[in-house]
């Protein structure tokens, strides 16, 4: 790289580093939302966890919750309140999230005996994620499906 090149280069990085600090004073003045089902039962998280061939996937159905994104939701006509919407993994971030009474169900893969299933389900429902992790799982992804109808409301920082 020539001297002219290299000196051209800093100060587009430099004006790139300017206009993001310039953003950054813009963003914490920004609206957050909240995406909230309208009916119980409509949010759905799945944790997959693996273990040598073996996988776990938690699935919890929450009566009611909600979270606040940095994006409004872009929901065009390809939602369907049937598929709902992954906001764990759409284009916005999660700056909190509020899920309330899950009811859980456990499925393995490939089948393990029934004892050594209950020994996992006990220890995950006593110790959590840490439960899993000191016995040697390993967390592969995490879905949080809203479904049905939703409501979108603009929300202060």
């Amino acid at each position: 790289m020539t001297k002219k090149q290299d000196d051209k280069l800093k100060k587009f990085l430099e004006r790139l580093k300017k206009e993001d600090e310039e953003n950054e004073d813009e963003n914490e003045e920004l609206q957050r939302f909240k995406i909230s089902t309208t009916e119980t039962n409509k949010i759905l998280e799945i944790e997959k966890w693996e273990k040598g061939q073996h996988q776990l996937h938690i699935k919890m159905t929450y009566e009611s919750g909600y979270v606040i994104v940095d994006l409004e939701p872009y929901l065009d006509k390809s939602y369907t309140e049937e598929e709902g919407i992954d906001v764990n993994n759409s284009d916005f971030w999660i700056d909190e999230e509020d899920l309330e009474n899950p009811t859980n169900s456990y499925e393995f893969i490939p089948d393990i005996p029934e004892s050594e299933q209950q020994n996992i389900i006990k220890l995950y429902e006593k110790e959590l994620n840490k439960g899993l992790i000191e016995k040697g799982w390993n967390h592969i992804s995490r879905e949080l499906w809203f479904k049905g109808k939703l409501e979108i409301e603009e929300t202060e920082w």
